[in-house]
């Protein structure tokens, strides 16, 4: 019994700090998304999600739609959930972490801010789009993007139509 106590403790512990290391807002979770609020979004697709297996296998997801659909809570939502499952997990906004990168070109350390967003196993870029993107901040994300590519997955939320994203660039 003392020991099963010590292993739980230690796994909710784990939990913490994937959590806190994660950056995200702890409420936005699957359990608090209003699947009524936007009956567009399949509840299905999102559970299956929830599972991990996109991060196992590498993969990337991209949620697109209008502002106020609740991309961030389902991105956030599905991190919280890849956590639980003791996933690395790093929340984001474009707009931050391209100006993190930059500060790191500014005072040398660059590369060490890059290895931020390469070592989670999921990073969640929220609101791409949102801001325009200015030198060198295409090349940063493009960094970003091919570095994980096959080693990492990412989710990136945007009220961009897809069509719009060359011009970002």
């Amino acid at each position: 019994r003392l020991l099963e106590d010590e292993v739980e403790r230690r796994a909710q512990k784990q939990l913490t700090v994937r959590l806190r290391r994660a950056s995200f807002d702890l409420e936005k979770t699957l359990e608090g998304f209003d699947f009524a609020f936007n009956p567009t979004v399949s509840r299905a697709q999102i559970y299956d999600l929830a599972t991990g297996r996109f991060i196992e296998r590498h993969e990337n997801i991209l949620i697109q739609g209008p502002a106020g659909v609740g991309k961030s809570h389902l991105a956030q939502a599905l991190g919280h959930e890849a956590c639980r499952r003791g996933f690395d997990v790093l929340f984001t906004s474009a707009s931050r972490l391209l100006a993190h990168l930059h500060g790191g070109r500014a005072d040398g350390t660059y590369e060490r801010r890059l290895a931020t967003y390469l070592r989670p196993d999921l990073v969640i870029i929220d609101d791409f789009g949102l801001k325009p993107l200015v030198a060198p901040g295409p090349e940063d994300l493009y960094e970003i993007v091919n570095e994980r590519y096959e080693r990492g997955s990412l989710i990136v939320t945007s009220n961009r139509a897809l069509a719009e994203w060359p011009d970002l660039f």
